[in-house]
């Protein structure tokens, strides 16, 4: 879900958030929220948690080229493995591949979604 507080004209400036699937979460048919009232909700309220604020500049690519198995052993340098992992998450995150939000957007856990009864 993306919460547009600058409108469509400007939907890079967004928060945004999934819905849980857990039963107890919004309500029983969350798929079908938008399904019967459109995929543009004007006038509802969302009560949400600021998660993550992505950094402005983005992170440094995946550096492929270091080792992290040792020739003589065979074994795995696990700090190394996991840094390059950390970077190729990050950079498809930079890239938009990946459900994470980038600069200028903002991640959040939505908690509420209430709508306007006429």
């Amino acid at each position: 879900m993306r919460v547009l507080p600058c409108g469509r004209d400007y939907p890079d400036y967004h928060f945004a958030g999934t819905l849980l699937s857990r039963s107890e979460y919004i309500q029983e048919e969350r798929e079908a929220l938008f399904g019967r009232y459109g995929v543009y909700l004007n006038d509802w309220t969302v009560v949400m948690q600021v998660a993550r604020i992505p950094a402005k500049t983005p992170p440094l690519a995946p550096d492929f080229t270091r080792k992290f198995v040792d020739d003589n052993t065979g074994q795995i340098d696990r700090t190394t493995f996991e840094q390059l992992v950390i970077d190729l998450i990050g950079d498809f995150e930079q890239k938009g591949l990946s459900e994470g939000s980038r600069y200028p957007a903002i991640s959040t856990t939505i908690l509420a979604i209430y709508r306007e009864f006429a």
